[in-house]
């Protein structure tokens, strides 16, 4: 894990499909991506087995949260 790089999810309900599970996304967000926008765009690309939420804030302060559906971006929804 990179130093001051900050990842957490939540389990929001049991919808279950294909994909990769919470934890082995967070992983490879946080082996890969250097700032949140990395971290939001690859999460955007990655198949999703379960429903998280999701947030993550990056070594320059900026932070993202991610409601399943869209991420918020400082106050953006991106």
């Amino acid at each position: 894990m990179k130093k001051g790089w900050q990842s957490a999810f939540i389990f929001k309900h049991t919808c279950s499909r294909k994909g990769l599970s919470a934890g082995s996304i967070l992983r490879i967000v946080l082996d890969t991506c250097q700032t949140t926008d990395e971290a939001i765009q690859l999460m955007k690309k990655l198949p999703h087995a379960w429903s998280y939420d999701y947030s993550m804030e990056d070594t320059k302060g900026q932070i993202a949260v991610n409601d399943g559906r869209v991420f918020l971006y400082a106050g953006m929804i991106v």
